[in-house]
């Protein structure tokens, strides 16, 4: 029998690696929450599958959900942007959607919880890419509100919808929770194929739920930034007694999904603050950070 909250997430054969270690970071950590496991296969080796296989309760080979102009120049993984709206269409049966990105891993269970108890109360669930660490929130404003969000939206929606939602912060489409029977997935499929009908940029999935959230923005909730933490807009600080990666300022809260959305170097690493008043350099990929973090092993009494 399903659970009745699906967990749902998508890869190719490049980014198995993160896959495994989002996998593995909601099996460790969040083992007390009811889910099944739901992929969208969009090139994985026949090695991975099997590997990856015993997690999930159903795998997708997914194609293009869509057709759009000029759709055989975009690349194959940008099928699971396209996908996104037809989740329910292709894993039926659950009362409660979660997407999460590939390249993100859970740290806290928590945030799961919340992203669900959203949903069950009917609302769209999404964290925006705004927050007080943020280096993107201290910058000048650019002239007349010409941001790459503006931008999003004037090739998908044209200038009129450009200048009303461009500057609007943006919600990351990265992560986030609806019911099954939300009127947001049909208003996503319209807005989506509207915009790709003008721009194959990819990221008009995002821009095309963003659309939607403003224009219905009682029907949706919006997290904290700690629910879907780009890592590339803000360096994160180290609780060296739980082990746990934190906000960097006051009160120094758990982060719940670590997310490596942009261009952030993973196999470099990053030199990280301690709340303790240490440095400590690390990668932040979970397979490396759960081995190699002093106290991480006890983390899970701290959730």
């Amino acid at each position: 029998m399903n659970n009745s909250i699906a967990i749902v997430s998508g890869s190719d054969s490049r980014f198995f690696h993160l896959l495994m270690d989002l996998v593995n970071s909601i099996h460790d950590n969040a083992s007390n929450f009811a889910f099944d496991f739901c992929l969208y296969d969009v090139g994985l080796t026949s090695e991975q599958r099997q590997q990856i296989d015993p997690y999930c309760k159903k795998i997708f080979d997914l194609d293009w959900c869509m057709d759009f102009p000029e759709r055989d120049q975009s690349p194959n993984h940008h099928r699971l942007r396209v996908c996104k709206p037809f989740i329910p269409d292709h894993f039926p049966g659950y009362e409660t959607y979660i997407w999460l990105d590939a390249d993100m891993w859970v740290q806290n269970a928590d945030v799961l919880s919340i992203y669900a108890r959203a949903a069950k109360r009917g609302k769209f669930a999404i964290t925006a890419q705004f927050d007080r660490a943020y280096k993107q929130t201290y910058k000048r404003t650019k002239l007349l509100g010409w941001t790459h969000n503006h931008k999003h939206y004037r090739l998908g929606f044209g200038w009129r919808i450009a200048d009303q939602f461009g500057k609007m912060p943006i919600l990351n489409s990265g992560a986030f929770a609806m019911p099954e029977d939300s009127f947001f997935w049909e208003a996503w499929k319209l807005s989506l194929q509207r915009a790709l009908n003008k721009s194959r940029h990819p990221l008009m999935e995002q821009t095309a739920i963003n659309y939607e959230v403003y224009r219905n923005f009682e029907s949706a909730t919006i997290l904290p930034a700690y629910c879907n933490w780009l890592v590339e807009a803000s360096s994160l600080w180290v609780d060296e007694e739980s082990g746990m990666l934190v906000e960097p300022f006051e009160p120094h809260l758990p982060i719940g999904l670590i997310h490596f959305a942009g261009d952030f170097d993973i196999e470099s690493g990053e030199t990280l603050n301690t709340v303790q008043g240490n440095l400590i350099h690390s990668r932040l990929d979970y397979s490396y950070w759960k081995e190699t973090v002093p106290n991480f092993s006890q983390r899970s009494k701290f959730l």
